[in-house]
């Protein structure tokens, strides 16, 4: 309350990590009003809850870039599934730099935590072995953008294995076009900061051919060049990989504005052409975390199955669910997540997640919906995975709140108020429409799952290596507040919060017959 805030006074060593320094707060859960030991216990022994918190920067430290940035680098966010032994999940704030060195003075973040230096972002990371003398740490997702692109004319941009940044493939455009080869992200991205960075990686060989970097804010009608290439001087013909581009683009858009990017190849003039333009790992983003943004946490633990439809109706969160032949039982716990088709069309596919589970489900085999007509065909079943999704809301509003959690259109989330997302992906409103869901783009561990499609699309996380314990009594510290790196004396926490279902448990007599 007021204008009180957790302030980090003090840093420390971090266990198995060179030169990183760091801090963690832990949550004394049982001493607030959701008892987490409860939720654990009414949901069949299955932890499910949201937590958030505010994350601000004061003071900048000395070596920041001018009075108005954050510091150079910084790591702070929210610790989940968090173990005695050290053992948890993190969401985090994020911007680093593996090879920074000055002096004696690193980063301090460490360097498995790091998706890719200099670029802020959101960063999901797990800490296993935590008793050993090094536990292992690494980032699972990073987030970032995942657009849809379109060649015009069609087929003179095209997908290739060769000269990429990173993944297997990225564009590429062969120089000595006769006409106008533009490569053009076509869903409007929306700018919501003050300040609007363009990033990508590119090798290029242009000859007598011209390439440019176009950035439009009336849906293409016109546009205003970013970075012109000069074809003559700039051929990167003797690097052996792809360089990094960065750009303020501030100058060329406004809050608010709508923006479709392209990168145009053509013809300049007679001469030998080279070989092309590769562009790779494109992104648009706003120079965030603003100060006192939000970070938010839904960590649902479930049994799952992957399912198809075989006849009915549609199966909701709260319906019950029994095995054909093993009659064991669970509660559907959240909306179904859908791979392909819809309930309405008879032909749903997808992942049904369950607590409240009694009995030994089969590997394979149908569920009905007790009370219902609808049947499932259901295989691969699973006894214990998290579904974590995340969410990025920050202190201003922009553009108009809609239907829609995955663009940058909301309200704002000032300091000193409290918001939480729609329990239900189907129930989104612009009146509930205070965060942006956040849709991971890449990943390291092939044993973490993205799923998700539509109003979800890439934005539920699976796994299963930091879960909740199948009976007793749950006890473990489960939530905490954690930086990294040498500016986590600059980073103060605020307006946390909390929620969980806690059930009751409601005895009867027995019936006197």
């Amino acid at each position: 309350g007021g204008d009180k805030a957790l302030k980090v006074t003090g840093m420390g060593d971090v266990k198995g990590a060179v030169d990183a320094k760091g801090s963690l707060i832990t949550l004394d859960w049982k001493t607030t009003n959701v008892d987490l030991a409860s939720a654990h216990r009414a949901a069949g022994h299955y932890l499910s809850y949201d937590t958030q918190v505010k994350i601000g920067f004061d003071p900048l430290p000395p070596w920041k870039i001018d009075s108005n940035d954050f510091p150079e680098y910084y790591m702070a966010g929210i610790s989940f599934r968090q173990k005695y032994n050290g053992d948890s999940y993190g969401l985090s704030f994020v911007r680093g730099n593996s090879d920074y060195d000055r002096g004696d003075i690193t980063d301090g973040i460490p360097d498995n935590l790091l998706p890719q230096n200099d670029w802020p972002m959101i960063v999901l990371w797990q800490q296993t072995d935590s008793d050993l003398a090094v536990p292992d740490r690494k980032w699972l997702m990073e987030s970032g953008t995942t657009p849809d692109w379109t060649s015009t004319p069609p087929n003179l941009w095209v997908w290739t294995g060769t000269t990429c940044h990173s993944g297997a493939t990225c564009w590429f455009c062969p120089s000595g076009v006769t006409t106008v080869a533009a490569l053009e992200y076509n869903q409007n991205r929306d700018i919501s900061g003050t300040t609007t960075m363009l990033s990508f990686w590119h090798w290029y060989e242009l000859g007598t051919s011209e390439g440019y970097v176009e950035i439009s804010t009336d849906g293409g009608t016109n546009w205003k060049t970013v970075n012109p290439l000069n074809p003559y001087t700039d051929s990167l013909s003797g690097v052996t990989q792809p360089v990094p581009v960065e750009l303020d683009i501030s100058d060329l858009v406004s809050s608010g504005d709508k923006i479709t990017l392209r990168f145009v190849l053509m013809k300049a003039g007679a001469g030998p052409s080279g070989e092309g333009w590769y562009v790779d790992d494109v992104k648009i983003y706003d120079a965030f975390p603003v100060n006192e943004a939000t970070l938010l946490v839904r960590i649902k633990e479930a049994a799952s199955y992957d399912f198809i439809m075989l006849s009915g109706t549609t199966v909701e969160d709260g319906d019950y669910v029994a095995g054909v032949n093993s009659h064991a039982k669970g509660k559907v716990f959240g909306t179904p997540i859908l791979t392909s088709g819809s309930w309405g069309a008879g032909n749903a596919q997808g992942v049904i997640t369950l607590n409240n589970v009694t009995g030994d489900f089969l590997s394979t085999e149908n569920l009905r919906v007790i009370g219902s007509s609808t049947f499932l065909s259901a295989t691969g079943y699973r006894a214990r995975d998290n579904y974590i999704m995340a969410y990025y809301g920050d202190i201003y509003g922009y553009g108009t709140p809609n239907n829609t959690p995955l663009d940058n259109e909301k309200h704002g989330n000032p300091r000193g108020e409290l918001h939480w997302p729609p329990d239900e992906a189907n129930d989104t409103a612009p009146d509930n429409d205070y965060f942006t869901l956040v849709q991971w783009d890449a990943d390291i561990d092939t044993s973490v799952e993205r799923l998700g499609t539509g109003l979800r699309e890439n934005a539920i996380i699976r796994t299963d290596a930091i879960t909740t314990t199948a009976s007793g009594n749950f006890g473990q510290p489960e939530i905490g507040l954690h930086t990294f790196g040498y500016s986590s004396t600059n980073v103060y926490f605020d307006d946390f919060g909390l929620q969980a279902e806690v059930g009751t448990i409601v005895t009867t007599p027995p019936i006197q017959e």
